[in-house]
């Protein structure tokens, strides 16, 4: 049975790949980056810590548009 959280993690997951588009660094850049965090935690099976990491995620997207904070915060929470 699939998780239903897998829908909320896949829409996190295209929220931020579209904001990394105007990345400074490029949005190849940002997408390879924002693949390797999400893969960090993909063997994360316990809801509470799944919604725990989504969270996080979402409060890197909602940052200030200075993308050097954004993405420290990005790397630093390594989240999904």
């Amino acid at each position: 049975m699939a998780n239903p959280l897998r829908s909320e993690v896949f829409r996190l997951y295209k929220n931020l790949l579209y904001l990394g588009r105007e990345y400074p660094k490029g949005g190849d850049y940002f997408r390879d980056r924002l693949r390797a965090a999400f893969a960090r935690n993909k063997a994360v099976e316990d809801p509470e810590q799944i919604k725990a990491l989504i969270a996080r995620g979402e409060y890197v997207s909602t940052l200030s548009f200075d993308w050097s904070v954004r993405f420290e915060q990005l790397v630093f929470v390594q989240f999904l």
